[in-house]
């Protein structure tokens, strides 16, 4: 407890003149919210809100590096499709079992294996993926209302779907949306697509029984179908939407979001109308739940991974020295261990249809003969606990399990056999996509293009990410904004009574067990990390990609 005492007066030390700054995520422009209090940015070039259009993506000139031995250039094409498909809460670790996935995207494309999410949870993280910004620009700073879910995203039409589809693009939507999309119109269909087929909440967490929102018609699937297994028939639907695509003689995006391995949640939008007051009450046990809710694997993979043992990992159920939230975590003892286990176990095998799924998605690109004209890229939305620092379950806080997601991209532009170690985040992707398509930023977006990593793993990027973290107060369950580099990860946490910081070398601490920020060699960095998170937590546009890391973070 003493070392734990200097770690939070450090802070005071290193922070703000007067201590740690009160975390205050105030977005400008249209995403501000009157229950969200802070000082307006300036974004860019002074403006503020949307940029209107008058923003290009952001692409690098410098001349690139040789590739490296073994890896193969792939040339550009105009305007390529795009395939994109994202899990939700799927660890990095998981990608093992994903053999198709691995061999057919990360084997003929490449790896980014520092990829990592701004905000670890689903609908902040999903928020920045649709907007190119961090959370405290775009406004949703939690799951649900008041300060977060679907509503509280606003302005889809500044969103870069609605760019590509501006630029010509066939834009498509398949699966999970932002969570509490339907709940208060199941039919609406955002700015951006011109196909949209996104679950309805709050049945998008139902492997069986889920409903669908299928261009302003709603389609529900019976529970007791067990033929109608969700990840199946959002791969059914995305098939549909590659056809359509084609069909459609313009360039074509399709976004797919499968639930797994997500938990199983919600419920059937027929027992929702019969008593909607169920959903709050849903949320609010979710955020005290102590059981562990698994996902739903489907029939033909129950049991796969029985007797698969959880990964050996020395921070499981460890509170070390100086760590600011493990300590007000309960020990975790053999049953628990057992039902995390179980936990685990479902989650890889939810997986397995996923990893079929996207397989058909190859093949239909193979046969349409489009495969070499397609940018296709996996990801998650966040990572996911198994034990890690005591926290049996979720995600969250922005150690590496919650925080790393899986990265793979192959097609036009994309490097073969290769891998990336530059620390990218789901900020660049919608940047990305709007670059490679030749297409306009509708709004200032805080991410960059990734095009120069895709062509060339030698290029080397070392940039502070900003970490977000804005959940609803609660005791021992603190807010924080933090920096991870190539090398570091730095974390300030604030509220529910709760105040600190942590400092992580990743490369010889990669499970984070050893908290640097009282170690005297490393306060210049703890200093620079400190004023890094003062300067980058109101950043906007580029400004938050213009910052450099300090020069001790480098070494």
């Amino acid at each position: 407890m003493a070392l734990l005492g200097l770690a939070m007066s450090l802070v005071v030390a290193c922070g703000s003149d007067s201590g740690v700054p009160v975390i205050t995520p105030g977005p400008p422009g249209a995403a501000a919210r009157a229950d969200v209090e802070a000082a307006p940015t300036t974004r860019g070039g002074g403006s503020s809100g949307a940029s209107g259009g008058d923003s290009v993506a952001p692409t690098s000139t410098t001349k690139a590096p040789p590739l490296p031995e073994g890896v193969t250039a792939t040339p550009k094409v105009d305007h390529p499709n795009v395939l994109m498909v994202m899990t939700d809460d799927q660890t990095v670790e998981s990608m093992r079992v994903l053999q198709r996935i691995n061999a057919r995207i990360g084997g003929e494309g490449t790896t980014f294996t520092n990829s990592v999410t701004s905000y670890p949870l689903c609908c902040p993280s999903r928020a920045t993926y649709y907007s190119g910004q961090y959370a405290h620009n775009h406004g949703v700073l939690w799951n649900a209302l008041p300060t977060g879910g679907f509503t509280r995203f606003t302005e889809w039409e500044t969103a870069f779907p609605a760019g590509l589809q501006e630029a010509g693009y066939h834009t498509a939507h398949v699966g999970k949306y932002l969570n509490g999309y339907g709940v208060k119109n199941p039919t609406e269909i955002p700015a951006g697509w011109d196909d949209f087929r996104a679950l309805i909440d709050p049945s998008t967490g139902r492997y069986f029984g889920f409903s669908i929102n299928d261009n302003g018609v709603i389609d529900t699937y019976d529970e007791d179908d067990k033929t109608k297994y969700q990840t199946d028939v959002l791969t059914d639907l995305a098939l549909e939407e590659i056809d359509a695509g084609q069909k459609s003689g313009d360039p074509w995006f399709v976004n797919v979001s499968y639930l797994a391995p997500h938990a199983k949640f919600g419920y059937t939008l027929k027992k929702y109308r019969a008593d909607p007051s169920i959903v709050r009450d849903d949320i609010e046990q979710a955020n005290t739940a102590f059981d562990i809710t698994s996902p739903t694997p489907a029939p033909r993979h129950e049991g796969k991974f029985k007797g698969e043992k959880l990964p050996e990992k020395a921070n499981f159920g460890v509170a070390a020295p100086g760590q600011v939230v493990p300590q007000w975590r309960p020990e975790i003892e053999p049953a628990r261990t057992a039902d995390i286990t179980r936990n685990y176990q479902a989650e890889l095998e939810s997986l397995l249809s996923v990893d079929e799924g996207v397989g058909k998605l190859l093949d239909r690109l193979d046969q349409l003969g489009v495969s070499d004209n397609t940018l296709v890229v996996f990801t998650s939305d966040n990572g996911y606990f198994h034990g890690e620092h005591r926290e049996y379950q979720g995600k969250y806080y922005p150690w590496e399990e919650s925080l790393a997601v899986p990265l793979l991209m192959r097609g036009p532009g994309v490097a073969k056999g290769a891998k990336v170690d530059s620390v990218v985040a789901n900020i660049d992707l919608g940047p990305t996509f709007l670059d490679v398509a030749g297409a306009q930023q509708l709004r200032e977006m805080d991410g960059r293009s990734l095009a120069p990593l895709m062509a060339n793993p030698a290029e080397k990027w070392d940039r502070p990410i900003l970490l977000e973290g804005f959940q609803p107060p609660a005791p021992f369950r603190p807010q924080y904004q933090g920096i991870r580099t190539n090398n570091y990860s730095y974390i300030e946490y604030t509220g529910g009574g709760l105040q600190g910081a942590e400092l992580y070398d990743l490369r010889s601490d990669p499970e984070q067990l050893v908290n640097l920020v009282l170690d005297p060699e490393k306060q210049p960095l703890v200093t620079g990390m400190s004023r890094l998170v003062t300067d980058l937590r109101q950043c906007a546009g580029a400004v938050c990609d213009d910052t450099e890391v300090p020069a001790e973070a480098t070494t």
